[in-house]
């Protein structure tokens, strides 16, 4: 267990605004523990965001984005959904990411990574606990970010619908599914949901078949959300 004093945390989100989720937590965080946010594209200006701040690093941090748009034209989807490979070379990407490798955090927030933003490989470099707060299905399927009816997810995303009219000849959707199954399957890692509904779902999902889902709803400040006299 850490104490209360020492315990430190690193949120990895793509992006974040004063309306997203991983930036309120933050928020209120940063005011009892050590608490910062790492992204790859442009955020609040803050001194516990660490983001691209020069040309150099501008340019690496976006090199998984490209390496995103590459991978659609080679394995085009209907576009039914929105959908992260996260697999593919890194070489240029880990100038950027060796930023986020090298923070010595008690714990390290997993929240919105698609777009490229942090290879699965690139997840075994991470050594300390990790925490997952699933903001879609995005984590527990072979790419797409909302699954919509598709229940394929609970038996390895092979022959997603999503690419059914198009060229497929490496069923990319099971290997992201397979390479997230041998990543986090034996990884100590607790997760966050938000919903019962997504509880249910990630309760069916093998990926994280040994893993504690928590059930937690987002948060709101409530010093201004709260319940007022209704004639008032």
């Amino acid at each position: 267990m850490f104490s209360k004093e020492k315990i430190s945390v690193t949120h990895v989100s793509y992006a974040v605004s004063k309306q997203t989720a991983s930036y309120r937590l933050h928020n209120e965080l940063k005011n009892f523990i050590d608490s910062n946010i790492f992204v790859s594209a442009k955020s609040i200006s803050s001194t516990l965001i660490i983001q691209p701040s020069n040309f150099f690093e501008k340019i690496t941090s976006k090199v998984g984005l490209i390496r995103e748009i590459f991978y659609s034209k080679i394995y085009p989807h209907n576009n039914k959904s929105y959908f992260s490979y996260n697999v593919g070379p890194v070489f240029f990407q880990l100038l950027w990411l060796n930023k986020l490798f090298k923070l010595k955090s008690s714990i390290f927030h997993l929240h919105w990574i698609g777009n490229g933003f942090l290879n699965l490989n690139q997840i075994k470099k991470i050594k300390s606990p990790i925490v997952i707060t699933l903001h879609d299905v995005w984590f527990i399927t072979g790419g797409c970010h909302v699954n919509l009816a598709c229940k394929k997810y609970e038996t390895g995303c092979n022959q997603c619908p999503l690419f059914e009219t198009t060229y497929n000849p490496f069923n990319i959707t099971s290997r992201i599914f397979n390479k997230k199954l041998n990543i986090f399957k034996n990884k100590n890692i607790d997760l966050i949901v938000l919903s019962k509904w997504m509880k249910d779902i990630v309760s069916a999902s093998p990926i994280f078949s040994n893993s504690n889902i928590n059930l937690i709803p987002n948060g709101l400040n409530t010093d201004i959300f709260k319940p007022y006299d209704k004639k008032s």
